[in-house]
């Protein structure tokens, strides 16, 4: 499964990047929502995203709306993030994002991939 993985804490996007290359992913990085979005014009389509949801720039909900503006759609969207309790800022975020986890559930994160993983493979049948 082709992962774009956007965090802006270095050590956070590399360990979270060789963790889901060990479980076969292809992942695609980027230190922000800028570099995302760049990457997802030039690269094209992924299978999911796992953003952070507190970044310099922008966060991850902001960013998976301007996905969903300039691509007319998003894939999955994952928040994976150090926030406790993230405050949305768009009502309707709650049913866009496909989970959140904290930072630490690590195993709920590549439960909910695997999930992605399962349901796209059924759609192709």
């Amino acid at each position: 499964m082709k992962i774009l993985l956007v965090d802006d804490q270095p050590d956070i996007l590399e360990i979270t990047k060789d963790l889901l290359e060990l479980r076969g992913h292809e992942v695609l990085v980027a230190p922000g929502a800028h570099e995302a979005i760049l990457h997802l014009k030039t690269f094209g389509r992924v299978d999911a995203i796992v953003s952070d949801f507190e970044m310099p720039d922008s966060n991850g909900e902001e960013l998976r709306y301007e996905i969903e503006k300039i691509f007319q759609a998003c894939p999955p969207f994952i928040i994976h993030t150090g926030c406790v309790n993230p405050v949305w800022k768009y009502p309707t975020t709650p049913q866009k994002i496909y989970a959140t986890f904290h930072k630490t559930d690590l195993e709920g994160l590549f439960k909910a991939l695997d999930s992605i993983n399962e349901n796209s493979s059924k759609r192709r049948e």
